[in-house]
């Protein structure tokens, strides 16, 4: 299987803010497709996002189809700390880590031909600890730690939810790619029968034609 590396994203992680990447890539057959990203250096994050396949489920076998993230460690072989289930054509990740990562997306159909639409989303949240370490726990903190909870839950969930807005609006982009392609072809073959329609016509005529001014001869 050939490797191409056609995305290297490198992102690092605010204090306040979450770090968002949205993909749509195409994945050609017999081969894996890439993206590299990294954590602040030595800080705990939280890496979550979730993933789609834009193709109809009859254009290809999702058993081929497989996406990994690796944790890429100097001086060793990567380690594959999250994997999708086998033949999952969507699904959501997260874990906590620091480092440098790569999301792989393979397609183990032979032909090169057999590409697939393939969609995903990234998303990384700091853990870094803002409170003063020193600081005695007042007794509202369970209370807002319980709330930012809430906040943190609703807006990740929102975030999937326009996630899947922009895997349908590139769904049905390649749909409409699709239609567009397929109703050309009926116009050009539309346009190839009419013109051996008439010249097959043309043809009996002449041929008539002929035949009749040879018998008025004899």
């Amino acid at each position: 299987m050939k490797v191409t590396l056609k995305f290297l994203v490198l992102i690092t992680t605010c204090l306040v803010q979450i770090s968002n990447a949205y993909y749509a890539l195409v994945v050609p057959g017999n081969a894996e497709e890439c993206m590299s990203f990294f954590t602040d250096h030595g800080v705990q994050t939280s890496i979550f996002g979730d993933f789609d396949v834009l193709e109809d489920e009859e254009s290809y076998d999702p058993y081929k189809l497989r996406v990994r993230i690796k944790e890429i460690q100097r001086g060793g072989p990567s380690k594959v700390v999250w994997e999708s289930d086998e033949g999952a054509i969507e699904g959501r990740f997260r874990f906590e880590g620091a480092g440098i990562y790569s999301l792989c997306v393979s397609n183990d159909h032979e032909e090169e031909d057999d590409d697939i639409d393939f969609a995903f989303s990234l998303r990384l949240r700091s853990l870094r600890r803002t409170e003063d370490p020193d600081e005695l726990p007042g007794p509202d903190d369970k209370l807002t730690s319980s709330l930012l909870e809430g906040v943190r839950s609703i807006e990740d969930n929102l975030n999937v939810l326009l996630d899947h807005q922009g895997y349908m609006r590139e769904r049905e982009a390649v749909h409409r790619d699709i239609t567009e392609s397929t109703f050309a072809r009926v116009v050009n073959w539309t346009i190839i029968q009419v013109v051996l329609v008439f010249t097959v016509a043309g043809g009996q005529i002449w041929y008539l034609r002929k035949f009749f001014e040879t018998k008025r001869y004899l």
